[in-house]
C-alpha cells in the first residue's frame, strides 16, 4: 500500500505541474511506487500462500534487482532519454498531462509488472482453488 500510496503522491503532483521539468521531476517519485509495488504484491502472495521458504535471503534480493536498476535508469533518464526519449506538456484538455514518447526500456518495464503481478494473481488464485475444494471435500 505504502509503494501505491507513492505512485499516487507522484501522478497527483505531476497533474498539479504545470512545466515538463517539475512534472518529469514527480514522475520519478511515481516510478518508486510504480516498480515496488508489483513485486511487493507478488512476495505478498508468496506469504499468503505460505510458501516463504521460496524467498531466500538472495531470491528476495534478485527480486528486487530489476526494480532498482530501472529506477537508477529512470533517475539518470533527463541525460539518457531511455525510458521517455521526449516528454512534453500537453495543454490541450482542461489539465495540463505530460505528453511522452516511449523508449525501450519503457516496455521491459510494463512486461515485466505484468509478469510479476500475474504469477502473485495465480499464486492466490491456487490458494482460493485449493481453500474452495478443501471446504467442498468436508462432509456435511
Amino acid at each position: 500500500m505504502l509503494a501505491l500510496s507513492i505512485y499516487i503522491l507522484g501522478y497527483s503532483l505531476e497533474l498539479s505541474s504545470l512545466t515538463v521539468q517539475s512534472m518529469l521531476f514527480f514522475s520519478k517519485i511515481q516510478y518508486i511506487g510504480i516498480l515496488t509495488a508489483p513485486t511487493l504484491f507478488m512476495i505478498f502472495g508468496i506469504h499468503f500462500t505460505s510458501r516463504q521458504n521460496w524467498l531466500t535471503p538472495w531470491r528476495s534480493a534478485a527480486l528486487f534487482l530489476f526494480p532498482v536498476v530501472m529506477l537508477l535508469v529512470k533517475f539518470l533518464d533527463d541525460s539518457f532519454h531511455l525510458i521517455y526519449a521526449s516528454a512534453s506538456v500537453d495543454a490541450s484538455g482542461l489539465i495540463p498531462l505530460l505528453s511522452f514518447e516511449r523508449g525501450p526500456p519503457y516496455l521491459v518495464v510494463v512486461i515485466y509488472n505484468l509478469i510479476v503481478v500475474t504469477v502473485g494473481n495465480l499464486l492466490m488464485l491456487q490458494k482460493c482453488a485449493t481453500a474452495l475444494r478443501f471446504t467442498a471435500a468436508k462432509p456435511r
